[in-house]
C-alpha cells in the first residue's frame, strides 16, 4: 500500500469569530492600493500583516484550502478576506479585479 507523502492542508484558524470582528478595514490598513501612486509594497505590508495577525493569511498564500469538511467556512473567510482587499484598493483597480467567482489569492 502506497504511504501519501502529502501531508493535509492546515486548518482553518481556530478562533473564525476574530476576523469578523472588524468593522472597518481601513483603520487596519489605511492605505489604498492605487495604481497610479505605486504604493503596493507599503499596502502590501500593512494588508499581508493584518491577515497574519488575524489567522487568514493562508487564505492569501493557497495553504489553507477548501475540503469537504471545511468548505462552509472556508468560503466565508474567503469571502471575508476579498471583502477587505476590495475595500482597500482604488475604484479603478477594484473595477479590474472585481470578479465572479475568484478566490482571496488570485
Amino acid at each position: 500500500m502506497a504511504v501519501n507523502d502529502n501531508p493535509p492542508p492546515p486548518p482553518l484558524p481556530a478562533n473564525m469569530e476574530k476576523p469578523f470582528g472588524v468593522t472597518n478595514i481601513k483603520s487596519h490598513v489605511p492605505l489604498v492600493l492605487d495604481l497610479d501612486q505605486l504604493n503596493y509594497d507599503a499596502w502590501c505590508e500593512l494588508f499581508t500583516s493584518h491577515c497574519h495577525s488575524f489567522g487568514v493569511h493562508g487564505l492569501l498564500d493557497g495553504t489553507f484550502v477548501s475540503t469537504s469538511d471545511n468548505a462552509s467556512d472556508w468560503k466565508k473567510l474567503d469571502s471575508l478576506v476579498k471583502v477587505w482587499i476590495y475595500g482597500t484598493i482604488s475604484t479603478p483597480l477594484l473595477q479590474t479585479v472585481l470578479k465572479k467567482n475568484v478566490e482571496a489569492k488570485d
